[in-house]
């Protein structure tokens, strides 16, 4: 058996803002964060091949963030602060093992929660929680000498969302000794943020609005993503090298986007823009290429070669540019 404990705090000051310009609204100012975590985690050996697990840890979060904003004639000295504090809380776990000698199996769960507090993120509530339950499943099975099949699948639940299952398969297929080439499927999904689903941003000066930066969109659906994957995993023997590459597509749903909207507070001609996320109606589409050679042609050289070509469509102009090409 072996029981770990792993703990750290961490306290900084960063610099943000802009000099030079008194009006502006991303003046200079300081982010005083501190950070503090505990994890324990207990293993136990159960036979060749074969474990359980459990863990637990916190990470606690509390940030320091002000600055005065000069909007002369009528508002010149507007107060700006993104304090929090957050905390997460999580717990697991997992068993591994062996079903034969071709087959092993590991299964597992997971609990979390979300604890956040900020007059400024979340002006009317002041706090916002989110809780996430899941529970998986892998199977590696290795039907032939040369051939190891992976399959498995995971399913999870958001705060009030339904449940989602996500499923993945991969093959294996050892054509020679040197050579390998695999294929696969699998499907993902990521749950809106506690700032994309619940936000609510605002400016007073004097008990009046100034801006109302972000507003509550509601219910938003997790983002979801289908890749596919064909892939060559080769060995160079005379160079100590391996030679891997990956052709992928990957098709997205539902991407989470913030949007200019109407605030529902003061008509929109008199303030700044308000933004609102919501989730795209069209699909987008990551697709690309990626190599990478590795040699060792001497005991004391190392050399190393990488290449990807990429690009992303049907998101929006700013996201399909976001991607380098090559």
């Amino acid at each position: 058996q072996e029981l770990t404990l792993t703990a750290g705090l961490h306290r900084g000051t960063r610099g943000y803002g802009i000099a030079g310009d008194p009006t502006n609204t991303n003046g200079e100012r300081d982010l005083e964060a501190s950070t503090g975590f505990a994890h324990l985690r207990w293993r136990r050996q159960l036979g060749m091949g074969s474990e359980v697990s459990a863990g637990y840890y916190r990470n606690v979060e509390r940030a320091r963030e002000e600055w005065t904003v000069h909007l002369p004639p009528f508002f010149p000295n507007v107060p700006v602060d993104y304090n929090r504090y957050s905390i997460r809380d999580n717990a697991d776990f997992q068993h591994i093992f062996a079903a034969s000698p071709r087959l092993r199996v590991v299964w597992g769960g997971e609990m979390r929660r979300d604890y956040v507090e900020s007059a400024r993120l979340f002006s009317v509530t002041r706090e916002e929680s989110q809780n996430l339950l899941r529970f998986y499943g892998n199977a590696e099975w290795r039907p032939l000498d040369r051939l190891t099949i992976n399959g498995g699948a995971m399913i999870e639940k958001y705060a009030d969302k339904k449940a989602e299952l996500a499923p993945r398969l991969f093959a294996n297929w050892q054509v020679h000794e040197n050579h390998t080439l695999r294929a696969g499927w699998s499907r993902a999904f990521r749950a809106p943020s506690l700032f994309e689903e619940t936000s609510d941003v605002r400016f007073f000066s004097g008990g009046i609005l100034l801006q109302h930066r972000f507003t509550p969109p509601g219910a938003l659906r997790p983002e979801r993503i289908d890749a596919t994957e064909l892939g060559y995993l080769g060995r160079i023997p005379q160079w100590n090298g391996t030679v891997d590459m990956r052709l992928y597509r990957e098709r997205i749903l539902d991407f989470i986007l913030d949007h200019d909207v109407a605030s529902p507070l003061v008509p929109a001609p008199l303030l700044p823009p308000t933004f609102k996320f919501g989730n795209e109606s069209v699909t987008g589409w990551s697709r690309g290429f990626e190599a990478h050679v590795r040699v060792r042609p001497w005991s004391d050289t190392d050399l190393s070669l990488g290449y990807a070509h990429m690009r992303i469509e049907g998101l929006s102009k700013d996201l399909d540019l976001s991607v380098p090409r090559n």
